[in-house]
């Protein structure tokens, strides 16, 4: 295990991922604050697929689909949870990004893609267009709802059975729309039987 401090900071990083990876207990060793780094449940069921779904190690793994473009994000008020945070800036003519980074291949099966949202100017979650590729594109539209300019809102689909193992993913604002930073974090892809 490493633990490092440097200008004010603490990391603490274990030799591999598990599910108590980090754990505060009291004074009859009774866990009151645990951290598990695996991305797996108890059962050893892959939980979130996508490596880097924080974007906690940059933009390792996340590609722009043009005209859209992407920066990392620092600033912890477009932050939902850790450091940082996606920005992507869409045009009107759409923009998003992609990823075929994953920390196991997921199988054929149904899945939900989900992430939280922050737009820098009014839209509704339909906007979007969640893609998932198995050789051929198997696409999902978001139910309608108002996401929050002010806070991060969930979007999520759940996708018509891939019948073979997912290759990648996207996620990109529709043609038509009006351009707009928007700051994406938290995204998870998940086998729909395990939510």
């Amino acid at each position: 295990e490493t633990i490092n401090g440097t200008n004010n900071n603490a990391t603490i990083q274990t030799s591999s991922n598990n599910t108590n990876a980090f754990q505060v207990t009291n004074s009859v060793g009774a866990p009151i604050f645990a951290v598990g780094t695996a991305s797996v449940n108890p059962s050893g069921s892959q939980v979130n697929y996508i490596a880097n779904p924080g974007f906690e190690i940059g933009l390792t793994g996340w590609t722009q689909v043009s005209p859209g473009t992407t920066a990392l994000n620092n600033n912890l008020q477009y932050v939902y949870h850790g450091m940082s945070s996606l920005a992507l800036t869409t045009t009107a003519t759409g923009g998003g990004v992609t990823n075929s980074t994953f920390v196991s291949t997921p199988p054929a099966g149904t899945y939900t893609l989900s992430f939280y949202a922050e737009p820098q100017s009014s839209m509704n979650a339909n906007t979007f267009t969640l893609t998932i590729n198995d050789g051929s594109n198997i696409t999902c539209s978001p139910n309608a709802a108002t996401l929050l300019t002010t806070g991060f809102s969930l979007v999520y689909c759940t996708f018509a059975a891939a019948p073979s193992t997912i290759s990648s993913f996207s996620i990109a604002q529709n043609t038509g729309g009006t351009g707009r930073v928007i700051y994406i974090d938290a995204a998870q892809l998940s086998n729909s039987g395990l939510l």
